[in-house]
């Protein structure tokens, strides 16, 4: 098929389409073609030009004339574009070959996007959060099992154990930032990511005292009007929990006889959040336990008491307690 002659059709093709699907079939001539239906479609409106070849051999072939049309070159058509583009962009933007001229297309280009909201360069408005619970409660889960970069910031889950919950947590960053994020499933490797690419939002977590990059390279802590009020340090340890923390059963042997119990434990290679947890589960008047890259709650009356007092929002760990 030659590509590049073409025919335009001036006067309306529909006629000669019409006397060859009396003689063929859509189908068989879209075989014939090596097009789709929908570049046939195409043809038979005008909107597109046909190659020459194509249309002189079905005229020949099922004896059907020609509507008037002209031939034309799509490579000399191209050109013809090219220099009226070409020429449109000198007005506008100058020389491209200068820095001059670069400088004045780059601002021409940001002048169009401002102009377009749904630009992806434009950075889409978001809540500045008030200070709250459900703030907390994201800073926590952030800080457990999240990471942050200079545009976004993505929280990992289970996608075995914990579509609910991630569902969950796109539903708190609409509440706390007023922007939908997205929730991506791995099923390969049984990872949720729910990603928030905002670069307003994570300006804001940013003054708020979290950081860009490795978390424990960095040793973040939470932020300090977290720890002075005892509701949002509640609802930021539960974040932690929940996304960093586990809810295990403890078996062990006393004069020969096993018993189990339930825990609650966190574990973080950050000693600031450790501390944070330990602290905060003994204002609580837990009886926490530490050791190494743990904080634990070891007593059945603590784990029920956070339970009520804390709480889950991961169903994962909810349903592990036993009352």
């Amino acid at each position: 098929m030659n590509q590049d002659e073409r025919i335009k059709f001036i006067e309306p093709p529909k006629d000669f389409f019409l006397n060859l699907l009396k003689r063929s079939s859509w189908e068989d001539l879209a075989i014939d073609a090596q097009v789709s239906l929908r570049t046939l479609r195409s043809w038979r409106s005008a909107e597109t030009s046909i190659p020459s070849d194509i249309a002189r051999k079905w005229s020949e072939t099922y004896k059907i004339a020609l509507p008037v049309h002209e031939t034309l070159l799509l490579s000399q058509k191209r050109k013809e574009a090219g220099v009226l583009g070409g020429n449109a962009r000198f007005e506008k933007s100058g020389n491209i070959g200068t820095a001059e001229g670069r400088s004045l297309g780059g601002k021409h280009s940001i002048e169009v996007h401002r102009k377009n909201k749904s630009s992806p360069f434009v950075p889409k408005y978001v809540f500045k959060p008030e200070h709250s619970v459900e703030f907390a409660e994201l800073i926590g889960v952030i800080l457990g099992d999240g990471t942050i970069t200079p545009y976004q910031f993505i929280i990992y889950s289970n996608s075995l154990l914990e579509g609910e919950y991630a569902k969950f947590l796109a539903r708190l960053i609409e509440k706390v930032f007023n922007a939908s994020p997205v929730i991506i499933y791995h099923p390969t490797v049984n990872v949720i990511r729910t990603i928030s690419s905002r670069t307003k939002a994570v300006q804001y977590l940013v003054e708020d005292g979290l950081e860009l990059g490795n978390k424990v390279k960095h040793q973040v802590d939470v932020p300090v009007w977290i720890k002075e009020n005892l509701e949002y340090a509640k609802a930021c340890v539960r974040g932690l929990i929940d996304t960093d923390g586990c809810v295990y059963l403890d078996r062990h042997k006393v004069k020969g006889k096993e018993y189990s119990s339930q825990c609650i434990a966190f574990t973080s290679a950050s000693t600031p959040l450790l501390d944070f947890v330990e602290e905060v589960w003994k204002k609580l008047n837990f009886s926490p336990t530490r050791f190494g890259k743990d904080v634990r709650l070891r007593r059945k009356e603590d784990v029920l008491e956070y339970a009520n007092q804390v709480g889950f929002s991961n169903t994962k760990h909810a349903q592990k307690i036993r009352v």
